[in-house]
């Protein structure tokens, strides 16, 4: 059962080997000294933590859990009592969150099947393992540079890519397919750094570079475990919030999300390095993941709806208000962000209603994926100008909303089942609704296409859906 995780494992380790071999020709000795150490310990605790979820006896791994949680305890702790300006402030918002995300990872280590948490710890292990290694080849633009300056977009991009591969490949170990491997993947991703970052939120706050010695070559044992804890934190609540039927644990899981990309982006911003098109964006992706989450964790329609209507109630607000500058910071008149609820909201009710997957699906990832896609294409490579009700746009936008749409709409309905019966079908439909949606991308002005381009493509998967 666990030969692939091995093999994985150890084809992970070789690369990173070669990666610290790659990265210390052009560092100096004692640097080159610090990231070996680093290297043999990463490499001593991967194999303890796995061996601990995998082996028996089966209280091993809640007993390490515990301990982990201890250390991390004393460690923020610790930190305060360093800090000459012991800010209580800060130490009581330390404490409280990570009391939350402790409680959920002892849960997770308690309850979660072995499989899943060997398949969750090999992803972040790979994603953290990769996004340094990453970071030190080709980092050159920093993520979070008040936070984490040596965090990068290149490292995290890099470790997010060899992630999603490594958990496709150990994908039998927790009995998931590949989409959804896939889904979780990205899922444990975010979730993994998202815990790294507010590690390092907190070690900011409190004027430290780190938690501790502990571990030789690391900052500590949060330092170590901190996207463990997060990401393992998130699967339990997750996992609880798919096995509750009322679907209130999961309408609340999907606010904080909303509550905490929304703080993201505006933190980004108002950091004065990230334009407002970009957290635009980030927001506008975030909303669309939230709203594949919902429907995979099952939530009737009416929560759903009220979900929709509160985040376009709070859109209205902080416009009235003139604040979350991060989503309305725009010059242009737009009503996209009530736009997108809307459509979402249209396209998961078709589905409830039919039972038909693919009415939801198909559009929720065209107005996620193709409709941005669109915008960054057209302001990279502007080729082709032409004049809409919407004003200018490129070719080369359209063209890239149209080929994202076309292999969106070919992969979901053969995946959904609902594909025609000849493979020159499906592509002359997905090529037809592709160039549909492009056309409902490109024409509307004022955000209205984050409300036709899912409605396109829900009218369109509806005429054309098989039998």
């Amino acid at each position: 059962m666990y030969l692939p995780v091995l093999a994985v494992l150890w084809t992970y380790l070789a690369v990173g080997l070669a990666g610290v071999i790659l990265v210390n020709r052009r560092r100096p000795g004692p640097a080159a000294r610090a990231l070996w150490v680093k290297y043999v310990w990463y490499v001593v605790i991967v194999h303890a933590v796995l061996g601990a979820m995998a082996l028996r006896p089966r209280d091993a791994w809640p007993a390490a859990a515990a301990l982990m949680v201890l250390a991390g305890a004393f460690e923020i702790l610790h930190l305060h009592g360093a800090n000459p300006a012991r800010r209580p402030a800060v130490l009581t918002a330390g404490l409280l969150l990570y009391g939350a995300v402790a409680a959920g990872f002892v849960a997770f280590a308690l309850s979660v099947r072995p499989g899943l948490q060997v398949f969750l710890y090999v992803t972040v292990a790979v994603f953290d393992g990769f996004s340094q290694i990453s970071g030190q080849l080709w980092g050159r633009r920093q993520l979070a540079p008040v936070i984490s300056p040596a965090k990068t977009v290149e490292g995290a991009v890099g470790g997010l890519a060899v992630a999603v591969v490594a958990a496709v490949v150990v994908r039998g170990v927790a009995g998931f397919t590949w989409p959804v491997a896939l889904a979780a993947a990205l899922g444990i991703c975010a979730a993994a750094l998202g815990g790294d970052l507010l590690a390092s939120g907190y070690k900011r706050q409190q004027q430290a570079k780190d938690y501790g010695r502990l571990i030789p070559g690391h900052g500590g044992v949060l330092d170590r475990f901190d996207s463990l804890l997060a990401a393992g934190a998130v699967c339990f609540a997750v996992q609880r919030a798919m096995h509750d039927a009322s679907g209130l644990s999961a309408s609340g899981l999907l606010l904080a999300f909303i509550a905490g990309l929304l703080v993201l982006c505006e933190r980004l911003y108002r950091s004065g390095r990230f334009p407002v098109e970009l957290t635009r964006k980030l927001a506008h992706v975030g909303g669309g993941m939230a709203a594949f989450a919902a429907a995979a964790l099952g939530l009737h329609l009416w929560q759903y709806l009220t979900l929709g209507g509160v985040f376009g109630a709070v859109m209205a607000v902080t416009r009235r208000l003139n604040i979350l500058r991060s989503v309305h910071g725009v010059e242009r008149a737009t009503v996209g962000s009530y736009c997108l609820p809307a459509g979402l909201c249209v396209c998961y009710a078709a589905f409830r209603a039919t039972g038909n997957p693919v009415l939801f699906w198909g559009p929720a990832l065209l107005v996620t994926i193709s409709d941005p896609l669109a915008a960054a294409v057209g302001r990279r490579w502007p080729v082709g100008h032409y004049r809409t009700l919407d004003g200018w746009k490129t070719a080369s936008g359209s063209a890239a909303c149209a080929l994202s749409a076309f292999g969106i709409l070919a992969a979901v309905m053969v995946f959904c089942g609902t594909a025609p019966a000849s493979v020159g079908s499906l592509l002359l439909a997905a090529l037809a609704m592709g160039a549909g949606v492009a056309v409902a991308e490109a024409c509307l002005p004022y955000g209205f296409d984050n409300l036709t381009i899912p409605l396109t493509g829900l009218g369109l998967l509806y005429l054309m859906r098989g039998p």
